[in-house]
């Protein structure tokens, strides 16, 4: 959560300091996906800066699904946002809002390989 909150989260309301946070991190640019992968955790983050921007991590966790976006649902009220969580009715993903209107999701992203994997994303108006 430190590392969404960090590269997604901090760059608000725009992402303009998320590639500069990214580039402290142990992570690999993909070009075929405009990803960038981290080098020994099982996670990678998509970010798409500017108005309408999008801030994205998918990650591996062996935590529950539940504890997981109740924690990613509270860290807007960490950046500006009011303490509250809902449910996306058309996703089931959780959500919560940050400054400047951002939204805050989660949600399950399915398994591979045994291994279960989430997706936190943040989306700006």
């Amino acid at each position: 959560m430190s590392l969404f909150d960090s590269v997604c989260l901090k760059g608000l309301p725009r992402f303009a300091a998320s590639k500069s946070a990214l580039a402290k991190l142990p992570v690999t640019y993909s070009a075929p996906t405009d990803t960038y992968v981290h080098k020994s955790l099982d996670l990678s983050f998509l970010v798409k800066p500017g108005k309408g921007g999008t801030c994205s991590m998918i990650f591996a966790s062996r935590e529950e699904a539940n504890v997981l976006a109740l924690a990613f649902g509270m860290t807007g009220a960490l950046h500006g946002g009011p303490a509250e969580v809902g449910i996306d009715p058309r996703t089931g993903a959780s959500v919560s809002k940050a400054k400047g209107g951002a939204t805050i999701l989660f949600e399950r992203a399915g398994r591979q390989r045994g291994r279960a994997y989430y997706h936190a994303y943040v989306v700006v108006p």
